[in-house]
């Protein structure tokens, strides 16, 4: 079993995201703020290869950005099973349609935001933690 959470900030423009898990698509659609999906299956769970995928199409890059005004979508918070770290976003890597790799929570391009995790998610978590002190 896994939840996930997910909250993001919302820009202009109404942008439009998919959201998949482990290949399975949970929300397609115009983003908003909030997201909670409840897996209940532990045969879709891998030790170390989970991928949830955020996914940003649709911008028009001559109609979505103007000035001050940009369609994008940032990621607040990623929960897995209601444990979150710091920074937790910024696990993932951004694939825009332009070909680069971003270490970012902002997601204004078209692209894809992958965040990879392993199960149990709770020693995951943990020794992902560890990690990132020493």
């Amino acid at each position: 079993m896994i939840d996930i959470d997910i909250k993001f900030e919302i820009l202009s423009f109404n942008p439009m995201i998919e959201i998949v898990y482990n290949g399975e698509l949970l929300y397609k659609g115009v983003a908003k703020d909030s997201y909670s999906f409840h897996k209940n299956t532990r045969f879709s769970l891998k030790e170390n290869r989970n991928i949830l995928e955020i996914k940003r199409y649709g911008k028009d890059y001559k109609l979505h950005q103007s000035g001050d005004q940009d369609q994008a979508v940032i990621i607040k918070e990623i929960k897995l099973n209601g444990m979150t770290f710091p920074h937790i976003a910024m696990h993932g890597n951004f694939v825009t349609d332009r070909g680069e790799h971003l270490k970012t929570d902002y997601l204004g391009h078209n692209g894809v935001y992958k965040f990879n995790f392993g199960y149990p998610v709770e020693t995951w978590i943990v020794n992902y933690m560890y990690k990132q002190d020493m």
